[in-house]
């Protein structure tokens, strides 16, 4: 870079940046602001990036089927001694090449590393005292403590999750600035790792939506007279997925559930409860499309549960687009979502791990249209205080302690341009 070059923000992510939100809504951000932002993605995303005001680079096309295939059994795997030794340096071997050289190719010099994934803080620091500049870790979730039952698998307990720890630790311990999405995993980070981040919570950016091709009732071949409730999000182990199949068991035909993420291969327990045709899973979407999406349903159900400290203190992305859509909401009555929304008067509480108090709520919605347009009133007005543009200016006030800002009137141009 040149001197009279805008200074530079390289943002890494592992997935495909169209699917991670976050990190193309900070990447938006630090555009805004006048950066030359750019991003490493993992993965290749499905959609282009031409005339977006970043320039995005992907590490890898795709991953084969097989290979895939023999990683999750691998990482899986519940023999102890040896073997589990041999599997760990199997990731070893596909963390060095997938976070470390891989990515070379792609890297260059900028003033700040926007890391929305511990895995790349080796690459990173090495980069950085060599060429210089700062980092930001961005900790989607808290990862010490994400799955217990992956973690008591021999592999995994004894070699891989102390690994990934340790490099979590390092990479906590010399970043500029250190982010998560609510204030409970901050208190989490804290107690773990000794350092409070900075709390940028993940609101949905109106600004990044796109047109999806198709309603939400029409990609589940609905007609106008079916109540449509959507989920959104990939499923997680935290997510009380057959507990909100139950609930949908018990109420009336016209009432129907529709997944959008991935991950949802529920077909056993859909035809066992005689739910065939009323369940929709739509499979993962770019992030800009769920929005106007989802926009068709007539309510939405956020079902985390207390499975581990991370989804007890979770403020989900689905969360936020449920709300931007302006959707009559019921929710899991966690503590950080429950303080979220309780000042809007948004939602309707249920615990997700019993199927009579979803399947109550999601009935006193469907049996009560004046009641449902109260709920979408309300979640309109949480939708228009939670946006994405205050979290912003927050990222880029953390951003303004650690690195030098663009000149404001070089920065409108660029952007524009």
């Amino acid at each position: 870079m040149s001197q009279s070059d805008p200074p530079r923000v390289l943002s890494l992510t592992p997935a495909p940046l169209s699917r991670d939100s976050r990190a193309l809504k900070a990447a938006m951000a630090y555009a805004r602001a006048g950066f030359d932002s750019r991003v490493i993605e993992g993965l290749a995303s499905a959609k282009e990036w031409d005339g977006w005001p970043i320039r995005v680079r992907a590490v890898r096309r795709g991953e084969p089927q097989l290979l895939r295939g023999i990683g999750h059994r691998g990482l899986r795997n519940r023999r102890d001694g040896p073997f589990a030794f041999i599997i760990f340096l199997a990731y070893l071997a596909y963390y060095l090449l997938n976070y470390g050289l891989r990515p070379l190719i792609n890297m260059r010099r900028a003033t700040l590393f926007h890391l929305h994934s511990y895995e790349y803080f080796p690459l990173v620091r090495l980069w950085t005292a060599l060429f210089g500049g700062r980092y930001v870790y961005d900790a989607h979730d808290f990862y010490a403590d994400l799955d217990p039952r992956v973690d008591a698998l021999p592999a995994q307990r004894q070699w891989i999750r102390p690994f990934q720890r340790w490099i979590e630790r390092h990479c906590i311990r010399g970043a500029a600035a250190v982010l998560v999405v609510s204030d409970g995993i901050a208190a989490l980070v804290e107690a773990h790792y000794g350092r409070r981040p900075d709390v940028i919570r993940n609101c949905h950016d109106l600004r990044l939506d796109g047109k999806s091709p198709r309603t939400l009732r029409e990609a589940s071949g609905l007609d106008k007279d079916a109540f449509l409730v959507v989920s959104v999000g990939h499923y997680k182990p935290g997510m009380a997925v057959e507990e909100a199949l139950e609930a949908l068991a018990s109420l009336p035909p016209r009432v129907h559930l529709a997944f959008v993420g991935g991950g949802y291969e529920f077909d056993e327990s859909i035809a066992r409860l005689g739910l065939t045709g009323r369940v929709h899973a739509l499979g993962a979407m770019p992030a800009s499309e769920v929005v106007p999406l989802i926009e068709g349903a007539d309510a939405a159900l956020t079902h985390y549960y207390s499975y581990t400290p991370n989804y007890e203190n979770a403020l989900p992305n689905g969360l936020f687009q449920a709300i931007a859509a302006g959707l009559p909401l019921v929710y899991s009555p966690l503590p950080q979502i429950r303080r979220l929304l309780e000042p809007y008067g948004a939602g309707i509480p249920a615990d997700a791990k019993s199927p009579p108090a979803i399947a109550a709520a999601i009935g006193r919605l469907a049996g009560d249209p004046a009641e449902c347009r109260r709920q979408a009133e309300a979640s309109r007005r949480a939708g228009e205080a939670l946006s994405f543009e205050r979290e912003e200016e927050r990222l880029i006030e953390i951003v303004r302690r650690i690195a030098p800002l663009p000149d404001p009137v070089a920065a409108r141009a660029a952007f524009r341009s």
